[in-house]
Parts: C-alpha cells; structure tokens; sequence
C-alpha cells in the first residue's frame, strides 16, 4: 500500500486542506499532507471550508498553508491535484514527479473547482467532489 500521500491545489486554504484530512480520515495509516502551488503560507484554512468539515465531522481548524517544494513532494508516493493545471504545473516544476503526479477525479472524469472566496454552497460542492474522488482511489491506493 502507499504510504504517503500529498494533496495539492493552488493556496493550500482551500480544497487541499479539506481532501487532505478527508484522505487521512478514510486511510489512517497512510501519511497525507498538503501544499499549494501558490500557497497562501501560514494561513489557515477558509471559514467555510472549516465549517462544511466540521459538519462533516473533521477538524481542519488548525490546518496552516505552506508552498509545495521539492522536498515535499519528494516524500510523497502519491500526489493528488485538483485540476489538469496544477498536475502540468507540479510536473513542470519538479520533474521527478511525472507518474506520480493525477488529479484527484481522474477515475470519474471531473476537475474540482476552486472555491475561494465563495459562498460556503460552493464549499459544499467542492467537498463533495473531493470525496467523489476519494472513494474512487481509496481502494487502488490500498492494493498498491
């Protein structure tokens, strides 16, 4: 099985946070971290984004952003992004990566789209397909 794992998106406030504590949350024993590509370092997490986890029974409230870099993704067996963008993005930028590096809605075809400053029923969406996505490669992950 794969023991780490690295969520990317572009700040690091908003759907990473929230996959990366959905991901640990439905494989406990695997490493899962989190970064942006344009990473509000230090900041927490969206308020909404806080609250749609909390409704969905995870705390990410001390969740704080930092940048994605080589040494990151170097310990990562496994990066998760959110879009086409930011799989070119990592792949350009750290070159190790390539075949490690898929968006997080690869298996059922789908971006998940950026939230930031939203409304918390976008939030909500985005939660959603980032569970999608992590039910699609919860089991592939397990029998890796």
């Amino acid at each position: 099985m794969i023991s780490s794992i690295l969520m990317v998106c572009v700040g690091n406030v908003c759907r990473s946070p929230m996959s990366e504590a959905m991901m640990r949350k439905r494989l406990p024993g695997c490493r899962v971290e989190s970064a942006g590509i344009g990473a509000l370092v230090d900041s927490g997490a969206e308020a909404h984004a806080v609250s749609v986890m909390r409704d969905r029974g995870i705390d990410i409230s001390s969740h704080r952003a930092r940048q994605v870099s080589a040494a990151i993704c170097r310990n990562a067996e496994l990066i998760l992004v959110m879009d086409a963008e930011q799989k070119y993005a990592v792949e350009q930028n750290y070159t190790f990566t390539c075949g490690r590096v898929f968006q997080i809605g690869q298996f059922s075809r789908f971006d998940v789209p950026d939230p930031y400053q939203r409304g918390r029923e976008q939030f909500s969406d985005c939660a959603d397909l980032i569970e999608q996505g992590i039910s699609d490669w919860v089991g592939r992950i397990a029998a890796i």
